[in-house]
């Protein structure tokens, strides 16, 4: 398994890493699972290259801002575990379903590796909503696209559980 850490995430101390849910070693098998996802898929290789150091960048940006904006345990761990599965769907399907899709996902792979329930249904919903403050169904997606060129993306309102929306 290839090592996704940048050079900041590896000095960077996670207040969370005692518990199961976030040590080093799952938040890596967690990144390990998105990569595989994406090449299960067939996303070209340099695209996942991107995808990797987009997620590692909103990863390191979550960390810092939750340590900044003082995050409660639970809220960081959330956080860091929505940055890291982001954008696992990413790259395949609808663009724009894509927070929706990997959402579900993301709460089955949390699940699958002994995850909390609650807290993978936290990272679920955070992810769902990663594309705005209440996520994008289907007809707010076509209208999206119609509308694209003119909108900026919405200001989540709260930002503690949605630092993400904005890369």
């Amino acid at each position: 398994m290839a090592n996704f850490e940048s050079s900041e995430n590896s000095t960077m101390e996670n207040a969370c890493e005692n518990r199961p849910e976030t040590s080093e070693k799952m938040l890596e098998k967690l990144r390990c699972s998105v990569k595989n996802n994406y090449e299960e898929h067939a996303v070209p290789e340099n695209v996942i290259k991107q995808f990797i150091v987009h997620n590692l960048q909103v990863e390191d940006f979550v960390k810092k801002f939750s340590n900044l904006e003082r995050f409660g345990e639970e809220e960081k761990e959330i956080a860091i575990l929505s940055a890291i599965l982001h954008d696992v769907t990413k790259g395949y399907g609808d663009f724009l379903d894509h927070g929706n899709t990997g959402g579900v996902l993301a709460e089955k792979i949390l699940l699958g590796n002994g995850v909390d329930k609650k807290l993978a249904e936290d990272v679920k919903y955070a992810i769902q909503r990663h594309m705005g403050e209440e996520g994008y169904v289907a007809e707010e997606a076509k209208k999206f696209l119609e509308m694209i060129s003119n909108m900026k993306f919405p200001k989540p309102k709260r930002i503690k559980c949605f630092i993400f929306a904005i890369f």
